[in-house]
C-alpha cells in the first residue's frame, strides 16, 4: 500500500539519503507523523545524508568543508576564513551590496525603561524597550517566575516542558565534545552558562534535537547538534532557518 512505502528500505533510502528530502517532507507526502518516518529510518539502518560538502575558497584557492545548508544560505560567496572574506572584498573578488545604502541619519527617539524608569535614547532600527540587558533580565525573571512560567506544572521540575529525559545531560555533553563546543550553524565558539557576563548570552551553548523531541528514544547522539543560544532561538522562531 502507498502509505507503507516508508517501510521499504530501498524507497526510503532513495528519498531520504539520495534525494536528501527531509523527514517532515516525506511524512507529509505519506500522511504520516514525522516520528513514524524517523523511527523506520533508524529501524532500516538508513544513514543521514552528509551535512558537509567540500568547496574551494575563491580567494586563496584552498579546499575546505562547510555545512551544506550554510553554503546555500550564504549571500555573497563561501570563503574559508574571515581574512579571505576581507581580502576578497578589498580586491573586488567579492562584491558587497547594501540595499538602499547605509542610513547615516537615522531618527533617534526617546523611551522610558519599564524596569528602572530611566529615560534613554534608541533608534528606529534598534527600537530597544529596555535601557540595558540587566533591566530586561530582571523583568523577564519576574514574568517567568512560578506559575507564570509556561514550563511550570505543579512545581515539579521533572514534569516541566523543557525536560528532555534522564539521559539528556549526558547526550548533549557528548554532542558538545563532538562538535568542539562550536555552533554548527554560525561557527561561533560557544560558552557555558557560568561564563555569561551579561552581554554574551547569545553565545551560550545549547543542544538541539534535529528530529523533534518526543520521548527519551530521540536522545541519541546523531540526533543532537550543538547551537549557540542565538541560532537556537532563530531556528525555533523561523521555519526557513536551517542548520
Amino acid at each position: 500500500m502507498t502509505e507503507y512505502k516508508y517501510r521499504n528500505k530501498e524507497w526510503l533510502y532513495k528519498q531520504y539519503y539520495e534525494k536528501e528530502r527531509s523527514i517532515t517532507d516525506i511524512a507529509e507526502e505519506l500522511d504520516r507523523d514525522h516520528t513514524t518516518i524517523s523511527k523506520w529510518r533508524r529501524k532500516l539502518d538508513i544513514p543521514k545524508p552528509p551535512k558537509k560538502i567540500s568547496i574551494e575558497c575563491p580567494v586563496c584557492g584552498n579546499e575546505f568543508e562547510r555545512m551544506k545548508s550554510k553554503v546555500e544560505r550564504v549571500k555573497y560567496s563561501n570563503v574559508c576564513s574571515r581574512e579571505c572574506l576581507y581580502e576578497g572584498r578589498s580586491s573586488g573578488i567579492i562584491e558587497r551590496e547594501v540595499e538602499g545604502g547605509y542610513n547615516t541619519s537615522e531618527t533617534v527617539k526617546a523611551r522610558k525603561c519599564p524596569t528602572c524608569k530611566k529615560e534613554f535614547e534608541t533608534t528606529l532600527t534598534e527600537d530597544y524597550k529596555y535601557c540595558s540587558r540587566d533591566c530586561f533580565l530582571e523583568e523577564h525573571s519576574k514574568r517567568m517566575s512560578g506559575e507564570d512560567n509556561p514550563s511550570y506544572i505543579n512545581g515539579s521540575s521533572y514534569e516541566r516542558r523543557s525536560y528532555r529525559g534522564e539521559n539528556w545531560d549526558e547526550i548533549k555533553m557528548k554532542a558538545y565534545e563532538r562538535d568542539n563546543y562550536v555552533c554548527q550553524s554560525c561557527d561561533v565558539k560557544c560558552i557555558s552558562r557560568s561564563d555569561y557576563n551579561g552581554e554574551n548570552g547569545d553565545k551560550i551553548i545549547q543542544g538541539h534535537h534535529i528530529e523533534e523531541y518526543q520521548s527519551e528514544e530521540d536522545n541519541y547522539l546523531e540526533n543532537v547538534v550543538t547551537l549557540c543560544a542565538s541560532c537556537h532561538t532563530k531556528l525555533h522562531n523561523n521555519k526557513e532557518f536551517e542548520i
